[in-house]
């Protein structure tokens, strides 16, 4: 009869060791190192300790870890100062914000280019006799009502863009500073209450209403509220960002959400 043993999920096969940690792996990168140099510093120094309290009682002479000098260790070359440690850490975490951020940048600029020349295959195939418009079901991830924002993401490319209510390229009409008329004071004075009590955090709100102007059938006016992970549908565009291209999406207003539909983007330039 065969003998089933518990799964040790944590077990690396690397190291064959029964446990793995963030600090045992084998591909080490600078902050790693320095996190490494630092364990030993400290446990030859718990070493001192321990070593202070054994022995006969009449040789005991205990000692606590900030006691011990740095200089005295044979790890001393490994040894930095908490400041130097902070320093290091507050550069190391700021490097690899920024090594992201040039990552998503890269990755965005490289689906435009794939998104431009897409474009030109499919208008030249004319196989639709309309031109070719990227279209993609989005959901709302973020909404914020301090900064009239909201962030949304497009599983099928995995972009995100952020949009505000004063980006001119959007439909929806575009949202103007309160003015100094009574209502507009009222509503100003209303909305730094409203901050007040949320703290001096970045206040975020549930909702965010924007105004589609008149519906082409009905002839109302629209308003909507966006909501998080509500879902929407929107155009992929280009943008000349700072100089280089970034990913918009043009938001479709909700009468023409479920007419239009989503199509699969082609994810090859090859024409079948």
């Amino acid at each position: 009869m065969a003998v089933r043993r518990p799964r040790r999920t944590g077990a690396t096969m690397a190291l064959a060791l029964p446990w793995y940690t963030h600090f045992t792996s084998p591909i080490r990168r600078y902050s790693d190192i320095i996190a490494h140099r630092q364990l030993l510093c400290a446990l030859e120094i718990e070493s001192i300790v321990k070593e202070s309290k054994g022995g006969p009682k009449e040789r005991r002479h205990p000692v606590s870890p900030g006691s011990i000098d740095a200089n005295q260790l044979s790890t001393r070359k490994y040894f930095y100062p908490v400041s130097e440690v902070e320093s290091i850490v507050e550069k190391a975490n700021l490097k690899k914000i920024k090594a992201r951020q040039v990552s998503d940048a890269s990755l965005g600029i490289f689906f435009c280019y794939y998104l431009k020349a897409l474009k030109r295959v499919m208008d030249e195939s004319g196989n639709t006799g309309t031109p070719f418009t990227p279209r993609v079901q989005a959901v709302l991830v973020r909404v914020v009502e301090k900064n009239r924002s909201f962030t949304l993401f497009a599983k099928e490319v995995a972009q995100e863009v952020h949009i505000s209510l004063k980006d001119k390229d959007q439909l929806f009409k575009q949202d103007k500073q309160v003015d100094g008329t009574a209502d507009g004071a009222e509503k100003k004075e209303k909305e730094k209450n409203d901050y007040g009590r949320a703290g001096n955090m970045e206040k975020t709100s549930n909702k965010l209403s924007i105004h589609w102007g008149t519906h082409p059938v009905t002839g109302e006016e629209v308003e909507e509220e966006l909501i998080p992970m509500m879902s929407v549908t929107a155009v992929l565009t280009i943008k000349k960002q700072k100089g280089y291209d970034e990913l918009n999406m043009i938001i479709d207003p909700p009468w023409e959400r479920v007419r239009n539909g989503v199509a699969p983007i082609p994810t090859t330039l090859l024409r079948s």
